[in-house]
């Protein structure tokens, strides 16, 4: 027959069975089972109480000679780091939490900065197309202003050129006019030339008096002029005159005096040993007051003519101080009949400042 779950049950044994039917077997065989079963539980729960105790302290192990209070010490000790550890278990929950939430912000953060950055390169691209258009504005307009600037130096150069062209021409006029008057002097020179030949010069006779250093005053008549030439024209065509065996040609000036007589002079500057007047002992008088960076030498002046100018001979007498010479003194001062004519000459001197 079938059993309940589906699996077939064996067949009960054949009623020729080599083995002896025995009522008591079934019945003895479960009671052995149920007292090895308790003898076993016993055994257990008196191995758990012996292990609890011995885990409690309350009994020694003989297999384990570690005391009971160094195990509850141990126990102790393993608790505290059982606490530490979880402390720092949360400690680290914490710090990790922390660097999430730190993670996070620094993610938001870059993406703030990414679009900060894109907003920034786009204003960057819009700043510079703006400034290439501005670039080419300006550009333009600088093309443009050199341009106006090219055209008005071109028109500026062309209309120098007319007027260099216009000078030009009117030099050329000019010079040709010039020409023609050059040659209608020349005729009249020669004219006046020829019908002055009988003109001439008295001897010329020196000044009493010296005109300057080294430079004496000559002059001389010009007679039989006739009445209708010009006396400065004809002066100034004269021959020349012969003064200390040189011949000069043309009188520095031409006058008339009082009288009427044309009157040549002429400035000699050559042969007049008698208007060289000389500079005595030169005094250096220090620093010039007033006067930063010059330093002052004075020295009073010998040798003057009687009669001869003593302000044109100080003011035309040279000097040499020093190995630097001068063609004449910074100032003079006339010191009176005993002190003389002086003459005073600022020199530079970087130490007197």
């Amino acid at each position: 027959m079938p059993s309940t779950y589906g699996t077939p049950r064996p067949a009960p044994p054949s009623y020729n069975s080599i083995y002896p039917i025995n009522e008591q077997t079934p019945l003895t065989g479960r009671s052995k089972s149920r007292t090895f079963g308790m003898l076993y539980g016993c055994i257990a729960m008196i191995a758990l109480a012996l292990f609890m105790a011995q885990n409690v302290g309350l009994v020694r192990c003989p297999l384990n000679d570690v005391p009971a209070a160094e195990k509850a010490e141990l126990r102790r000790q393993w608790r505290l780091e059982q606490d530490a550890h979880r402390a720092q278990s949360d400690a680290w929950a914490r710090e990790r939490r922390e660097h999430t939430s730190e993670v996070r912000l620094w993610a938001r953060e870059r993406e703030a900065h990414n679009a900060e950055r894109d907003q920034w390169i786009k204003e960057r691209d819009e700043e510079e197309r703006a400034w290439r258009k501005r670039r080419e504005v300006e550009r333009r307009e600088e093309e443009r202003q050199r341009q106006k600037i090219r055209d008005a130096f071109r028109r500026e150069r062309e209309k120098e050129e007319r007027e260099r062209q216009d000078a030009r021409e009117a030099f050329d006029r000019e010079r040709e006019v010039w020409r023609e008057r050059r040659e209608e002097e020349e005729r009249h020179r020669l004219e006046v030339v020829r019908r002055s030949q009988g003109v001439w010069w008295t001897e010329p006779h020196g000044e009493l008096h010296c005109h300057s250093y080294g430079t004496r005053t000559y002059s001389a008549y010009l007679k039989d002029i006739p009445g209708d030439l010009n006396w400065r024209e004809v002066c100034d065509n004269m021959p020349p005159v012969s003064i200390h065996g040189r011949e000069i040609s043309k009188p520095h000036k031409c006058e008339r005096n009082d009288n009427g007589e044309v009157v040549g002079v002429w400035y000699v500057d050559f042969d007049e040993p008698n208007c060289r007047p000389y500079w005595e002992t030169v005094y250096d008088k220090g620093c010039t007051p007033g006067m930063s960076g010059f330093q002052r030498f004075e020295a009073r002046l010998d040798g003057i003519g009687k009669g001869d100018d003593w302000d044109m001979m100080c003011a035309t007498t040279p000097a040499t101080i020093r190995g630097v010479h001068f063609d004449r003194p910074s100032t003079c001062e006339n010191r009176g009949t005993w002190s003389g004519m002086v003459g005073i000459w600022d020199y530079p001197n970087t130490h007197c400042q």
